[in-house]
């Protein structure tokens, strides 16, 4: 403990002292007595500790029993001495200058409070430096060459001085061995982290301005320490990217020697360059690659293990069954880097390519079909299977999810699909063709065609039975797509009343047979549309209609009018039905404040119908203002509503009438040739417009979804390249 700390614990300890109390005692305490070195010719200054302004301080030299001094007050006349410090804080200190030998002694200060002092002694001795500081064995040479893991001592001796210097070894400044001896030892095993490192040997003494030293500088040879940098010991790149990994070295002697290799079956060399550069990286490029490097002392090596990041690949297991088949599924293998995948939902289309389903597969990506569906409808499950995942990596296209898909192939019997018709119509002495299609895997073995009597037809010159591969229209789980399929037409080159019948038609393989009956019916012209009326509109009027029974063929409607007056009657043929019920059509251009009479009649193949009843529409001036007249003209309210009910009452025995005719196997065609004569003057159907009501999706491209098929025709799909034969003989699936 330092003179100065002991004198505060005492100061501090005095001061709970009453000193208030009457004592004719005087107490003196010492506090301690601190070493003070100096040096011939030069200064010394002594602080005396005070805490108090109000304190009286003296000091005493060595030879003098009386003090030198009080206070600032000096009582000697060596001008040497003097004294110093804050005098307003209570400090004074003794200055010593140009100190000789015979200055050599103990000097006391006394700091008097009241009856109490505190003295403090300095015993003040001249200093002697220690000297001849050297490490042993290398006292003329700065530097020391050795090889890694070779031992070196150091050995660091110095001649002691007054006071006795402490004698330490440091490594690059810091210490890292300390003597109290006059010599300090150290052994190293020598590393490449001490390459270049400094060793100092230093004697500290305070009766040294400037430590004592010597250094020596340690030159360590060692192998090459490599690094791949920022490369760790796994790197990961995507396909298709460049590669370049430094291969870093810090070895000792230089040059050093590179050498890259790849760890295959065997060790390959891949390049004697420092860089290791490879464009395009592919899928099997990855694997661990080592970097070694060597000098005359030895060599070092880095390994990175390389993975390529790739867009998965996919592929599906399974095999085809029967339609009856329990266990159901298809498994998606997916292969890429990383192996963590994300598998969306499986596609089901046909085989043209329509969409039909989509569906859930499990975690690991596999499939599994329904087993809840009904026999006659497991063949649905046809079509091609879309498996799609990902992991997280574009292929060189940029996308990320990747997809494969299988035609998966359901046995089972024969079945005639969802667009065969119950009824075709034909005329009399033409030719008609009945078709059936069939969806069949594998193929019927055995098809037969009975007539009403469950009696084979004969088949010669006025019949003939076409068979083809095409494709066919299905409804597969509620949505109608295009499969392949077989077209069966029976023809019959001259329709008489013995071909009105109702056919069967029979097909029959392994796994069961399937039924479809067809009746071929009469033709004629169609019949007048129904519910007609006539509505005014801005400068012309609104014909609105319902369809009704069209002979057997696609018919057509047309709208007539004249003004009132006019023996001659305009034509407007309206757009091509539709199959919604409910028509209109917007005939322009009238003239206002006239009167104008409408019609319409309806046209097939064979002929025109009759037409309907008169409607009268007069035109005013005032915009969409018009009246409507029915066909007696303005009679009395009375008579109206008796004509209202005749035109109901025949109007609904028409409608059943018409009824009958469908369903009756013979139809008399003299209406076709018995028609009113008219007089026509046609219009364009570009100069009007009209709409149409519309209640449920149109079906482009069939103008027959009344059920009511036109003469069939042999012409096959002209599409289709494959039979169901060399689809399930095609060896393109995959066994469990």
């Amino acid at each position: 403990m330092t003179l100065s700390s002991m004198c505060e614990i005492f100061l501090r300890d005095y001061k709970n002292i009453d000193y208030d109390t009457p004592s004719k005692l005087f107490y003196t305490y010492t506090c301690a007595k601190l070493d003070v070195l100096v040096t011939i010719n030069g200064s010394a200054n002594l602080k005396c500790p005070s805490q108090s302004s109000s304190a009286s301080t003296n000091w005493f030299v060595p030879g003098s029993v009386p003090p030198i001094s009080k206070d600032r007050t000096l009582y000697t006349n060596d001008n040497r001495i003097s004294i110093t410090g804050n005098f307003r804080n209570g400090e004074y200190n003794l200055r010593i200058s140009n100190f000789k030998t015979s200055d050599v002694g103990i000097y006391k200060c006394t700091v008097s409070i009241k009856n109490v002092a505190y003295q403090h002694e300095f015993n003040l001795l001249i200093g002697k430096p220690p000297t001849n500081l050297k490490i042993e064995n290398f006292e003329n040479q700065s530097t020391v060459q050795r090889k890694e893991g070779e031992e070196l001592s150091l050995q660091c001796t110095v001649k002691s001085g007054q006071p006795k210097e402490i004698l330490l070894f440091e490594k690059n400044g810091d210490m890292v061995k300390e003597s109290n001896t006059s010599t300090v030892n150290l052994t190293i095993i020598l590393s490449h982290t001490d390459h270049q490192s400094r060793y100092t040997c230093k004697a500290i003494s305070p009766a040294l301005d400037v430590s004592l030293s010597q250094s020596v500088t340690v030159m360590v040879l060692y192998a090459p320490q490599v690094n791949l940098g920022k490369v760790g010991e796994s790197l990961m790149i995507k396909e298709g990217n460049n590669l370049t990994v430094n291969c870093i070295a810090e070895g000792n002697p230089e040059p050093y020697n590179y050498t890259w290799t790849k760890m295959c079956e065997t060790t390959r060399l891949i390049s004697t360059l420092p860089a290791f550069i490879m464009n395009g990286i592919l899928r099997k490029d990855a694997g661990l690659y080592s970097c070694v490097v060597t000098n005359k002392i030895g060599s070092g090596k880095a390994d990175t293990n390389v993975v390529v990041m790739y867009s998965p690949r996919v592929d599906i297991i399974y095999t085809n069954y029967t339609e009856i088949t329990k266990q159901r599924y298809l498994v998606c293998k997916v292969k890429g880097v990383p192996e963590e995948y994300t598998f969306y939902q499986w596609e089901h289309k046909s085989y043209y390519g329509d969409h039909i389903r989509f569906m859930s597969g499990n975690q690991n990506g596999s499939l599994t079909l329904p087993t809840d569906t009904i026999r006659d409808s497991g063949y649905q499950d046809n079509g091609y299977y879309k498996c799609t995942a990902s992991n997280g990596i574009s292929d060189t296209n940029g996308r990320v999810k990747q997809s494969a898909e299988v035609y998966l192939v359901v046995e089972g019997k024969p079945v005639f699909v969802s667009d065969n018709v119950d009824e075709v119509y034909g005329t009399y002495l033409g030719p008609i063709s009945l078709v059936v299609n069939i969806f069949s895997i594998p193929k019927y073995t055995k098809l037969e065609v009975l007539d009403g009597r469950s009696q084979p037809i004969t088949f010669g010159s006025n019949s003939r039975l076409i068979e083809e591969n095409t494709s066919v229209m299905d409804r597969f789980l509620g949505t109608e797509i295009k499969v392949i399929g077989y077209k069966i037409t029976v023809k019959i080159e001259r329709l008489t009343n013995d071909n009105i019948d109702t056919y069967t038609f029979k097909a029959k393989n392994g796994f069961g047979q399937s039924v479809h009956m067809i009746a071929v019916l009469s033709a004629g012209t169609p019949e007048p549309p129904l519910n007609v009326t006539v509505a005014p509109v801005a400068n012309g009027a609104r014909v609105e209609w319902t369809t009704n029974f069209n002979g057997g063929f696609k018919q057509h409607f047309f709208v007539e009018y004249r003004e009132q007056g006019n023996k001659g009657w305009k034509k407007v043929k309206t757009l091509p039905t539709t199959f919604n019920n409910r028509m209109f059509w917007t005939i322009g251009n009238l003239h206002e404040d006239r009167s104008y009479s409408f019609r319409m009649f309806s046209r097939n193949k064979i002929g025109d119908s009759n037409t309907t009843e008169e409607f009268d529409l007069k035109i005013f001036k005032k915009k969409n203002e018009a009246t409507v007249y029915g066909v007696v003209g303005s009679v009395s309210l009375v008579s109206m509503l008796v004509i209202v009910c005749l035109i109901y009452l025949i109007k609904k025995r028409t409608n059943k009438q018409g009824k009958t005719k469908k369903k009756s196997v013979m139809k008399d065609y003299s209406q076709a040739y018995k028609l009113e004569e008219r007089v026509y003057d046609e219009i364009d159907v570009t100069q009007m417009t009209g709409s149409v009501f519309t209640k449920t999706e149109q079906n482009e491209g069939n103008d027959n979804k009344d059920g009511i098929q036109p003469i069939q025709t042999e012409n096959s799909d002209e599409n289709t390249v494959l039979s169901h034969e060399n689809l399930h003989d095609k060896n393109s699936y995959e066994q469990f």
